[in-house]
C-alpha cells in the first residue's frame, strides 16, 4: 500500500503544480516533468510553500484513507460470510426470479404485434415496457445491496420499485390515454431537467430548441391543466375517476404518492410503517440505518442484516407483480396466461424463501462494521 500512497501523493503534488502553472503569463510553457527545468522545480516548491501545513494534512488524509480501505475490505469479507450462510438460498431464488421475468418479458416482446401505420403508437405497451425494464434494473441493484447486508440501501431502492408497480397499475387501469400522459410527463421531466443548457454550442440553435420545448410545455398545460406538472400529475384525471376519496381541491399539483397507493392497492399498499421506513432511507435520514434497538447515537454501526429478509420478500413480490402487469395485457393469449401462472408460482417460492429465513435469528453484532 506504500506504493499506492506514494502514487496518490504524487497526484496531489501534480495538481498543485498545475495550479501554479496556471499563474504563468500566456506563452510560457514548462518542459515535461520527467525532466523538470529550474522553473518547474521553483513552481513545485512555491506550491508546497503556499500550502504549508495543509500539504502535510493532505498526505495524512491519504494515508488514513488507504488504511480505512484495507479495513473495509476485511470487514466486507467478514460480513459476507453470515449473509451467505443465512440468506444464500433466498438470494439464489431471487436471482432466478429476476432471470425468469427477463425471459418472460422478452418472449412477450417477440410475440407482440405492433399497431399498423407509420404514426401509430401503442402508448400502453411503450409505457409498461419502460416501467418493467427500469424495475428489472432496480432489482439487480437491490440484490447487490442485500448480498452485503445493506438493508437500508435496499429498502430505498425497493421504494423506487414499488412506485414503478403503482405507475404500471395506473397505466393498466387507465389504458392508452393515461399511458400517453405518463410518457409525455416523463418527457417533460427530462426537458425540465435539461433546462436551458447548451446542446450544440451554437447559441442561436440552442435558443430555437428551448423555444420548441416551451411550446411543447404550453401545449401540455392547455391540454391537461396545471395539475399535470406535479410528480403524479399525469394521473390526476384517472384518480378523479377511480378514487372517491381523492381530495381534488387539495391537489393543485396532482395526486401524491399516498393517494395513488390507496387507490391502486385496495388492501393497504405500502402500509404506514413501510412507507415511513422507505422514506427515511430514500431521503438520507439517520433513522434509516437504525434498528428498533439501535439509537441514533449508534448509526455508525453499519447495516443490519436482520432487516434483509423483509426487503427481499417485498422485492420478489413487487417484481412478480410488475412483470404480470406488463405481460398479461392480452387475455386471449393462452400461452402467455400459462406462463403468468408459472410466474406466480416462482414469485411465491421466492417470497417463501425469504419468509423462512426471516424467523431465523441473525446476530447483528457479528455483522456490524466498526467505527
Amino acid at each position: 500500500m506504500v506504493r499506492t500512497v506514494g502514487t496518490l501523493r504524487g497526484a496531489v503534488e501534480d495538481e498543485l503544480i498545475r495550479i501554479a502553472e496556471s499563474e504563468l503569463p500566456q506563452g510560457v510553457a514548462l518542459e515535461p516533468w520527467g525532466d523538470p527545468t529550474d522553473l518547474a522545480a521553483e513552481l513545485r516548491g512555491r506550491a508546497t510553500r503556499r500550502l504549508g501545513e495543509e500539504a502535510a494534512d493532505v498526505t495524512r488524509i491519504i494515508e488514513r484513507s488507504v488504511h480505512l480501505i484495507e479495513h473495509e475490505v476485511a470487514e466486507d469479507r467478514r460480513l459476507s460470510q453470515p449473509i451467505a450462510k443465512h440468506f444464500g438460498e433466498a438470494l439464489a431464488i431471487t436471482k432466478f426470479l429476476r432471470g425468469f421475468t427477463r425471459a418472460l418479458a422478452q418472449l412477450h416482446k417477440e410475440s407482440y404485434d405492433p399497431p399498423e401505420g407509420a404514426d401509430a403508437v401503442d402508448w400502453e405497451t411503450e409505457a409498461l415496457s419502460d416501467l418493467f425494464w427500469m424495475g428489472h434494473l432496480i432489482v439487480g441493484e437491490i440484490i447487490l445491496l442485500l448480498e452485503t447486508g445493506f438493508a437500508a440501501g435496499a429498502l430505498a431502492r425497493w421504494r423506487a420499485l414499488r412506485e414503478l408497480v403503482l405507475r404500471a397499475k395506473l397505466v393498466r387501469i387507465g389504458g392508452a390515454p393515461v399511458a400517453r400522459r405518463f410518457r409525455e410527463h416523463e418527457e417533460w421531466r427530462w426537458r425540465k431537467q435539461r433546462g436551458g443548457t447548451a446542446f450544440t454550442g451554437d447559441p442561436d440553435a440552442d435558443a430555437i430548441k428551448v423555444a420548441e420545448w416551451e411550446s411543447l410545455d404550453a401545449d401540455l398545460k392547455q391540454r391537461y391543466g396545471r395539475a399535470f406538472f406535479g410528480e403524479y400529475g399525469w394521473a390526476h384525471n384517472i384518480m378523479r375517476q377511480i378514487d372517491p376519496q381523492y381530495p381534488e381541491k387539495d391537489r393543485p399539483r396532482g395526486p401524491l404518492l399516498e393517494d395513488v397507493d390507496r387507490a391502486v392497492e385496495a388492501f393497504g399498499g405500502f402500509g404506514a410503517h413501510q412507507y415511513g421506513d422507505a422514506s427515511f432511507a430514500v431521503h438520507g435520514s439517520a433513522l434509516s440505518v437504525c434498528t428498533d434497538d439501535a439509537p441514533v447515537a449508534d448509526i455508525r454501526r453499519g447495516p443490519s442484516p436482520s432487516d434483509v429478509p423483509d426487503v427481499g420478500s417485498k422485492t420478489c413480490g413487487d417484481l412478480g407483480e410488475l412483470t404480470r402487469v406488463y405481460v398479461s395485457r392480452d387475455p386471449d393469449n393462452l400461452r402467455m396466461r400459462r406462463l403468468v401462472w408459472a410466474l406466480a408460482a416462482v414469485t411465491d417460492t421466492a417470497e417463501d424463501g425469504w419468509e423462512i429465513v426471516e424467523d431465523e435469528a441473525v446476530d447483528d453484532d457479528a455483522t456490524q462494521t466498526s467505527p
